[in-house]
């Protein structure tokens, strides 16, 4: 038995109002020697003991004078250096869990999953909120108008009608196929916090400063071939330029080796932020090695999610959709046709899909001069400019779809808040 896990035990043997503090979170496995793992199970069995009693439960188990060195040896006068060794114990046990989990030859989801649960174990975990407290501050807000202040709206009625906005702390995970319009729709999303006078981080691993600024400037002014500008238009676009750049408490980092745990870096050291944009999960990397694409996805969709946890923020997380399952009858997009959709499915608070019909109809043009061509034109020809938003998750609630324009042009969605489809 060790210094600090004698120590421990004695403060417990002595004083056992001690163990009361520890709330019932300390497990006998945090002790590695096996006999101060004994002594701790017997008082978690008793609950309340005395030094008798754990004679008589350890009878024939653990030499009776060794309980009564544990109660003579006891020297801490407050009990807040008993929770300093509590914790010191938990962060060796820890340091140990983590070294077998690096040694294995394959990282599983399952072994990600129990990294996780180690890592952000917490022997003294904060006080949570009153959940009716919570409840019924939220419903004097509402009741009197007000906004809720854990809500972030996204600008677009029609998505802040179905979900109620983002609320803090959630994980939330907008899908799309490629050149379908996520990231449009992630920035349209960005603007209209910002505009709101929220702080927002976007993380760009694929597009630099310059191209997505370019793209706040056309759905600001709506103008997007700068050739043809009069002069008037030309001096409104270096005032919209300038005003973005300089007004909006938007920030946008375009580190295409941007790493999870970098971005959990940058983001605690900022104050006061209102939504963290990630674009996207697909190439996202992470400090740590993985021996598959499944168990990274896996580690990375649950790191954000503590990300949004542990900063009470809410997370935007684009992430890729495979193309090839568009070739079904059904063209909408589904939870399945998510890359990696297991572990995105379920740490995600609400997921999100924009599908642009038109977009992917250009991928899938048929033989020119036959009826399935007369056919894909008239499909073109009804999709254009239209896009579908759905919620296909929402842990708070309702779910359900609806339309859009996109002018993809301008680079943006244009909501009127009377498209809803319907939802359950």
């Amino acid at each position: 038995m060790n210094e600090i896990e004698y120590t421990f035990l004695s403060e417990l043997v002595a004083f056992p109002a001690n163990y009361a503090r520890l709330q019932g979170n300390f497990r006998p496995e945090f002790l590695q020697d096996a006999t101060a793992r004994e002594i701790f199970t017997a008082m978690a069995e008793l609950g309340s003991f005395d030094l008798l009693s754990l004679r008589d439960k350890l009878k024939g188990r653990v030499d009776f004078q060794l309980l009564l060195e544990l109660n003579r040896d006891t020297f801490f006068a407050k009990p807040i250096m008993f929770d300093c060794y509590a914790m010191k114990l938990v962060e060796d046990w820890k340091a140990l869990e983590l070294a077998k989990i690096a040694q294995a030859k394959v990282y599983t989801p399952e072994l990600v999953s129990r990294a996780f649960d180690v890592e952000h174990f917490e022997l003294f975990p904060k006080k949570t909120e009153d959940a009716s407290e919570k409840f019924l501050a939220d419903a004097e807000l509402a009741y009197q108008g007000k906004e809720t202040p854990r809500v972030v709206e996204t600008g677009l009625p029609s998505l802040d009608k179905l979900i109620g906005g983002f609320e803090k702390g959630e994980l939330i995970t907008l899908g799309g196929y490629s050149g379908g319009g996520k990231t449009t729709l992630a920035l349209n999303i960005a603007t209209n916090v910002a505009k709101d006078g929220r702080k927002v981080m976007y993380f760009s691993l694929e597009m630099t400063k310059v191209e997505m600024h370019k793209r706040l400037v056309c759905s600001s002014t709506g103008f997007h071939n700068f050739a043809e500008l009069s002069p008037e238009e030309f001096n409104k676009l270096i005032s919209a330029s300038k005003s973005l750049e300089h007004d909006l408490p938007l920030e946008f980092v375009d580190d295409s080796d941007a790493t999870v745990e970098k971005i959990a870096a940058v983001c605690a050291g900022k104050k006061d932020l209102g939504l963290i944009v990630i674009d996207h999960l697909h190439i996202l990397k992470s400090d740590k090695q993985f021996k598959d694409q499944y168990a990274l996805l896996t580690y990375l969709s649950r790191r954000t999610k503590i990300l949004a946890q542990d900063l009470n923020v809410p997370v935007l997380l684009l992430s890729q959709m495979n193309r090839a399952n568009a070739a079904r009858e059904i063209k909408e997009p589904t939870m399945s046709d998510l890359r990696g959709s297991g572990s995105i499915e379920q740490d995600s608070n609400l997921v999100i899909f924009v599908y642009t019909a038109e977009n992917l109809l250009k991928f899938q043009e048929p033989k020119e001069g036959t009826k399935k061509h007369e056919k894909w034109e008239d499909a073109l020809e009804q999709a254009k400019g239209k896009a579908q938003i759905s919620v296909v998750k929402n842990r708070r609630g309702r779910t359900g779809k609806f339309t859009v324009r996109f002018e993809k042009d301008r680079s943006l969605f244009v909501d009127n808040g009377s498209g809803l489809d319907g939802g359950f």
